[in-house]
């Protein structure tokens, strides 16, 4: 970007953003726990874009969302969201949106509580997440939910929901969310818009100034096509607010002038038959060949109202200017033949066929006006390292060290590609035990702790030496001192309501903590009854370690039921310390899928037997230790993806 205005327009847009003032917090004293809040995962699209930087500029952070039902987890880093009852309705995966009336209630259910950052990136509930005082909440606005505020009647037109009894329905429906909507604007710290546009928008629905930050585009995956042929692109997913039809119409009434549309939906059939022989559509195509037709074209046609638009500024970052309509996010995109020296495209005021044809005729007369390089210029700067520098400047602007990941020191990573930030190499752990004394098993734990000590949490179900041993050792502990577990011992009838209830309340308070680590290490049955639930509710692996636990241990009939189905569906990995202890706890689970490795926790000579006792190698504690470290390691990289 050489030209001198645009590095004016850029300290304008800063002046701009400038505007907005933080109130002054301290500054945290250690990396935040943050939580990341999206609508809903079901695909890759503009928002999911957004997301995908938030967390690359977070790597650490927890995802959260309505529904998670998407295949590609690139985009995610690997990560899981915790998500809301919607997820396990019926028809959820394909029929989420017919839950809206749900969506307010599902969104506050999620427990945000363990956390200091909360980012939602929202355009239709997130952003109404449930936080206290003592937490910053920052909401990145796609939009205010469309369908509910000024373009509700397009909506109502467009779902045929214009009359009747299910319009009135609707439209309670409708002014329920935009209440709701309005009341939960006041539970945000700071409102980030993605245009100017939004922002107006922000401050007429919910009163509230925000900071304007342009959403990432990956423009340096589009080369500059410095060679233009006489074709016109359009390319868009064929729906009515995109208006592919309008632009089709017009085309067909210049006959002279070839167009060419990329993209299917549903309004394909419709746009097909508007279709002049100047029009070529080639339906859906890959990246290849989008990209090859944004470079080779004379210019762009864009004829849709958006709060941002990405495509026209990947067009102009192959050095292709835009013909577009002139409202909506576009106008900060694109520079305006007649009010810009170095203009990147043209408007037309309204959507219509005449309007279409008379932008696309003054284009022709003005083609010498726009350069290739005028065009990538204004592009660059909505690239993705300018997003993740202003993204992570606000953040710590309005949380001084929120920027701070577990190495304590800020987020070096400003790289403009779309790979994912290296996250730190240490594992984060939750060890749960049950016991408050210092028996064989909590000694092991005492010794992987230690080693672990900058990395792991444990949490003890009963307080005693054990607690003291490990904060002698320098290593976090928390007692969560309630019986729930003890009526679960040799009887043979089901446990009784007080010792269920302190179950559940055993695993709420394990799921507080589980969120903000990689992996789970349960040291005894009753814990790893607790860590597999609290496992399975926020997508945690958990590990195991058994010592000869299924034979020895006095369990009844229900806990031992408990444990096979933990072990069959909740487990990822368990640890024995022998073979025999590996073939008893197999035989008795009956889960052939499940990994169990044998860590010997003490020379095998002690164990009694001739081989083990002429094995030249002496027995090194340090093994083990470091041993159970690596298969924590594995586990937590296996539940990242």
């Amino acid at each position: 970007m050489s030209h001198d205005n645009f590095a004016d327009a850029s300290a304008t847009l800063d002046r701009h953003s400038e505007t907005y003032r933080a109130p002054q917090r301290a500054p945290i004293a250690r990396a935040p726990r943050v939580a990341i809040v999206h609508d809903w995962l079901v695909t890759y699209a503009g928002a999911e874009r957004v997301l995908e930087q938030i967390i690359a500029c977070f790597p650490q952070a927890d995802v959260f969302s309505l529904v998670d039902f998407v295949e590609d987890r690139k985009f995610l880093q690997g990560k899981h969201a915790t998500t809301s009852f919607i997820q396990r309705l019926p028809l959820a995966r394909k029929k989420y949106r017919a839950y809206l009336l749900l969506m307010p209630i599902a969104i506050e259910q999620l427990d945000l509580s363990a956390y200091d950052l909360v980012i939602s990136s929202s355009h239709a509930v997130a952003k109404g997440v449930l936080t206290g005082p003592d937490q910053v909440h920052v909401s990145y606005v796609h939009s205010p939910i469309r369908y509910a505020w000024d373009l509700q009647h397009q909506y109502l037109e467009q779902s045929n929901l214009t009359r009747g009894m299910r319009s009135i329905m609707a439209r309670m429906v409708l002014h329920y969310i935009r209440t709701w909507d309005t009341r939960t604007s006041n539970s945000v710290d700071h409102f980030v818009a993605n245009s100017q546009f939004i922002a107006r928008r922000i401050k007429k629905v919910y009163h509230r100034d925000s900071r304007v930050i342009f959403p990432p585009v990956d423009v340096q995956s589009f080369l500059v096509g410095e060679q233009k042929e006489d074709f016109y692109l359009t390319a868009s997913r064929m729906v009515p607010y995109k208006k592919i039809d309008l632009i089709v119409e017009a085309f067909s009434r210049m006959p002279g002038k070839r167009l060419v549309v990329i993209g299917d939906g549903p309004e394909m059939k419709t746009i097909r038959a508007k279709a002049g022989p100047n029009v070529e559509i080639l339906g859906y195509q890959p990246f290849a060949v989008l990209h090859d037709h944004m470079r080779r074209a004379k210019a762009f046609v864009f004829a849709a109202e958006e709060d941002f638009g990405i495509a026209p500024v990947e067009a102009q970052a192959c050095g292709t200017p835009v013909i577009a309509f002139g409202k909506g996010g576009v106008l900060e995109t694109v520079r305006e033949l007649g009010e810009d020296a170095h203009p990147t495209g043209l408007f037309f005021r309204e959507q219509s066929v005449p309007s279409v044809v008379a932008a696309v005729r003054e284009f022709e007369r003005n083609t010498d006006r726009f350069s290739v390089r005028d065009c990538r210029a204004n592009a660059e700067r909505f690239s993705i390292a300018t997003f993740r520098e202003r993204f992570m400047g606000f953040v710590e602007q309005v949380m001084p060290g929120a920027t701070k990941h577990d190495s304590g020191e800020p987020s070096s990573d400003h790289s403009g590609g779309t790979g994912q930030a290296s996250a730190p190499d240490a594992v984060r752990v939750l060890a749960l035990d049950q016991s408050g004394g210092l028996d064989e098993a909590e000694v092991s734990l005492l010794k992987v702790a230690s080693h672990l000590k900058e990395s792991v949490e444990v949490v003890l179900f009963d307080d005693g030496p054990f607690r003291l041993a490990l904060e002698e050792a320098g290593v976090a502990v928390d007692v969560l001192d309630t019986p729930a577990l003890y009526g679960v011992t040799g009887r043979q009838g089901p446990p009784k309501s007080r010792t269920l209830s302190g179950l559940v309340s055993l695993v709420r308070e394990t799921v507080k903590r589980a969120r903000h680590v990689d992996v789970i290490y349960a040291n005894t049955p009753r814990t790893m009854l607790v860590g597999a639930l609290a496992g399975m509710i926020v997508r945690r692996p958990v590990v195991w370690h058994l010592r000869q636990s299924v034979g020895a241990d006095p369990l009844g009939r229900v806990q031992r039921f408990a444990l096979k189905w933990c072990a069959r569906v909740a487990l990822d990995r368990a640890i024995a310390d022998s073979a025999a202890s590996k073939r008893a706890f197999e035989a008795f689970t009956k889960a052939p899928r499940l990994r169990v490795d044998v860590v010997d926790e003490e020379p095998q000579g002690l164990r009694g037997t001739e081989a083990a006792k002429s094995q030249p190698q002496p027995y090194a504690p340090g093994k083990q230790i470091e041993s159970v470290s690596a298969i924590l390691a594995q586990a937590a990289v296996r539940g990242a993806r």
